[in-house]
Parts: structure tokens; sequence; C-alpha cells
């Protein structure tokens, strides 16, 4: 027994020996260094962190810290992929990219070992200044933020990417800013008054305007430390705007909610807030001459989605208003049809058709919520207690072959008090299509941003842009594409729809590659990648 015991072991032994150092064989290795983006200059400190992307294992964790040469090693790894990010105090992390979030990817075959993998951290960027009122003294609590212009569901609005409060000497510091082009503005503390009765101080923007489209937006680099961007408040002449809130113009409103909303260029902020009371009334002081938006609001009437809304537009001079109507309603019904267009019995899949108001309250949560609805099977939709104001609508999503035809110059339909148009909107077949491969240095490239932008007229309208990604091999596709002429654009690193902003977009003109999509067009593109560095 004992005889066959160690005849056993001589045989498993060896084989269990072959075994480890086949395992041995198959293990991988990254190793690379962390370095200054601006200068090149290694960096110590960093915190190095490798995710697993493979089956089985994904999301696990590890992470090193580099040396004071900036190295950083991960060993004894199996086959597989990984994700690579790195972060420093001081500096942007490595897989926050601006607006892409692409890390570095890594693909380990059985034995490989990645030893020059390179982690280029941005250095982030300051802005800081003062703030005083007349006669140079210093104010605290003023909000003070750094706003880029961003998109959300394909609107354009100034967004806080960054804000610090003053301190009793009147000093901010916003740090940790990626570059771009920064708006800066600054709002003093809710119902701060001036010195004298009836004065109010009003939100600006560097240096001193109350629009943005009249001043001008600051450039930061990587790393750079922009300082004495200083405000100085002046106090203005304010004055009560009051009047009555009713429904359906003679029953008194009581308990709506009212808002006076100012419209800044590409930025709403609510200026004062009010209750109705029983007879509908209501009054809001502390407001500085100026063009508003008055937004009455009457929840809780017991129908789920009904609520009593309308809005007036309001001119504030130098003397007390207090004659303001505000008509409310629960809105009408909006009915519509989707066709196909040569087809009688559609069969259209799951779709929903979607309304899109078209005016600025939406970043103050005042836009009307309508939402979605479903097509039925033979394409109609019905939305209800939708609100007077102008409309897009979207069929959503477009079946891959598909695009909805233009129904006019801006496809906008606009419902009024007690009235809606009936909306007739049509599908097409014959949606272009392109595929093709992006590459850099003549290799292909993942993660790339392929837009395709419409020539004018059609720029303005965010409905006719297509994004996709490229894959792991540089290739890509955009399907249901309307008929037009377009430019496809690659970026490597781009912000979430800034390719909607115009100013953006105008740098890059000569990076674009112009095409002509006929009705059912298949086209193939090869694209040159316009690399990170070369963003403006």
């Amino acid at each position: 027994m004992r005889i066959a015991a160690l005849l056993l072991m001589a045989v498993f032994i060896p084989c269990a020996s072959a075994q480890n150092a086949e395992n041995t064989l198959k293990q991988c290795s990254v190793q690379g260094t962390v370095v200054d983006a601006k200068t090149g200059q290694p960096l110590k400190g960093a915190e190095v962190s490798l995710r697993t992307l493979s089956p089985g294992n994904r999301g696990e964790s590890t992470s090193s810290v580099s040396d004071s040469e900036g190295h950083f090693a991960f060993d004894s790894l199996v086959p597989g992929r990984y994700q690579l990010s790195a972060s420093r105090n001081g500096y942007l992390s490595h897989n926050r990219r601006t607006g892409a979030l692409r890390a570095d990817l890594v693909s380990l075959s059985p034995g490989q070992h990645a030893d020059d993998i390179i982690l280029r951290l941005i250095p982030s960027a300051v802005i800081s200044g003062r703030v005083t009122s007349e006669g140079d003294e210093p104010m605290a609590g003023v909000m003070v933020q750094a706003m880029k212009y961003s998109y959300h569901e394909d609107r354009r609005q100034l967004v806080g990417f960054g804000n610090a409060s003053t301190n009793d000497r009147g000093e901010y510091r916003i740090w940790g800013l990626n570059p771009g082009r920064y708006y800066i503005h600054a709002s003093p503390p809710p119902g701060m008054a001036g010195r004298t009765s009836g004065q109010v101080y009003f939100p600006i923007f560097y240096p001193g305007a109350s629009d943005p489209a009249r001043t001008q937006a600051l450039a930061l680099g990587p790393g750079d430390e922009l300082s004495g961007i200083d405000f100085n408040f002046v106090s203005v002449h304010s004055v009560r705007v009051s009047g009555r809130v009713s429904i359906a113009g003679s029953i008194p409103a009581k308990d709506a909610q009212v808002t006076l909303a100012a419209v800044s260029g590409s930025m709403t902020f609510t200026v004062g807030q009010a209750s109705t009371n029983a007879k509908g009334a209501f009054e809001i002081g502390g407001v500085p001459p100026g063009s508003y938006v008055l937004v009455a609001e009457q929840f809780g009437n017991g129908e789920p989605g009904k609520v009593m809304r309308g809005h007036s537009s309001v001119e504030v001079g130098e003397r007390n208003l207090s004659d303001v109507e505000v008509v409310i309603g629960p809105g009408v019904t909006v009915t519509g049809h989707v066709r196909i267009e040569g087809k009688e019995n559609p069969g259209l899949p799951e779709l929903s058709a979607v309304l899109d108001p078209q005016d600025d309250l939406s970043s103050l949560g005042l836009a009307p919520d309508v939402g979605r609805v479903p097509l039925l099977r033979d394409g109609t939709f019905t939305f209800l207690y939708v609100p007077e104001d102008a409309y897009h609508i979207k069929v959503l999503p477009l079946p891959d072959g598909y695009y909805l035809k233009p129904s006019g110059e801006d496809d906008v339909f606009t419902v009024g008090r007690n009235h809606a148009p009936v909306v007739e909107l049509t599908l097409s077949t014959g949606a272009g299509r392109i595929t093709g491969t992006v590459s850099k240095d003549k290799q292909p490239f993942a993660g790339s941003t392929v837009v395709l932008v419409p020539e004018a007229p059609r720029r303005g309208q965010a409905r006719f842009y297509r994004q996709a990604l490229s894959d792991a091999g540089g290739r890509f596709t955009i399907s249901s594409i309307t008929p037009g002429d377009y430019k496809v654009f690659c970026w490597e690193e781009i912000e979430r729809g800034m390719y909607l902003d115009p100013d953006f977009l105008r740098s890059y003109e000569d990076s674009g590659q112009a095409v002509h999509v006929e009705e059912g067009a298949s086209l193939t593109l090869q694209l040159e990648l316009i690399p990170a560095d070369e963003l403006r």
C-alpha cells in the first residue's frame, strides 16, 4: 500500500510541477508610467487602478501607486481584457475624459507582457477672485460658478462645472476644472438687499453683464491658474409684481404656485416665487426691471398627469406692476397619426411619439412634462393635458432603415389654449446608411466618436444629427439617415453634445468629410481621427 502511494506521488508531482510551469508561462503583466500631460514629467504618488473586463470576474480591480519615476506594475495576471485608470491630487482622473469617459483598454493574450503603457494625467485648472459691493465692501456667501455650454436632450444650456462660495473676505477659489472655455457667474444669497430700501443685487456674469451673450468666455488650459476674476455688485432698483391667477379667465386659482423666471440668453433662473390666496392673488417683491416669464401651476386635481398650467410674458419697469393676469388650464388633447410611405398596413414595431417643448423653462423644471405615448397598431397616438406651447415631435426608436420625413421648414407646431392641430407624420423606408473605419497612425482606433452633421439649413436642428462609436476594430455604423448633405467628423475625445455648438464646430470645418446621402444609399468611409491634443 505504501509502495503504491509512493508510486502515485512520483507520477503526480512531475505532472503538478509541469502544470504550474505551464500556468506561469501563461501569466501576464502590465507596467508603465504615469506622466503629466502638460510637461511630460513622471508623476510620483498617482493611484493606478486595473479593472477586469473579462466575463466571469468582470469588475474585479486592483491598484498600485506610482514610484518616484512614475512607474507602476501589475504582475501575475490571467489573460483577458482590462481597463487602466489613474488619479492624483491636482489632476483630472485619467478616465475622466472630456465627456467620452474612455480609459485605456488592454487586451492580454497568454504570456503577454505589456510594458510600455503611458498614462497621461491632465493637470486641473483653477479660477479665483474676489467679490465686493459698493465701497469695495467684501460680500460673503456669494455663489460663484464656472459654467460651460452643454447639451441635454439636444438643448443648449449653460451648466455649472465647478463652484465655490465667497468667504468673509469676499474671496473664492474654484479648483479641479477641465481645460475649456468658461463663463463665470456670481449669485448673491437670496434676499440680499442693497444699502437702500427697495434695492437688490442681481446675478451677473464676469465682468459685469447679466446676459452671457454680452460677455466673453475665459479660456483655461491644462494646469492654468486664472486669478483676479473679480466681481463688483451694484444694487439696482426693484419693484413688486402682483396680480391674479384664474382658471379659464374667471375662476380664482387657489394655492397655485407662481414663479417669475428671467431668461438671459441660454440661461434661465428664478427671480421670485409665491402662492396664490383664496382669491387667486399673488405678490412677488424684489424684482429688478427686465423681461420675465411668469409661470403658474396648480397641482392636486386628483387626475394623474393633470396639472393646471399657464404662463405670461412680463415687462417690468421702474414702477410696481399690479395687474398681471395668468390664465391656467388643463391643456388640450393632441392626436396624430404615423404612416409608412407606400404601405397601407404598416405593421409598425413598438414605437413611441415624444413631444419636445420648445421653450426655455426646462432647466427650471417648469416645462410641461408631456412625456411619451405609445403608437397603436394603426399608427395613431394621443397626448392628454398638453399645455399651450410650441412643440417638436419625434418618433422613437427609429427602426433601422427608416427616417421621419420633414413636414416643414422646422417641423414645429403650436398648441393653443383651446385647440391643437392633428399631427400627421410619415416614416420613409429610404433612410441612408454609412459604415466605415476609423484609424490613427494607420491603425484601427476604438472608442472614437463619429458624428454625422447636417449642412445648412438643417444644422440648427438636432434631430438630423447622428452619432456612433467605433468598436475594437475601428468600425462604425450610422443608420436611419435622412437624405441630404452632411459632414462626417471623428473625435478621439469630445464632450457630450458639443458638436451641436456652432462655435465649437466652426473650428473643425476643415476636418469634416463631406458626403451626400441619397434616398436608400449605403456609403462606406475611411475616417482620420481628430486627436485629443487638437481640441480647440
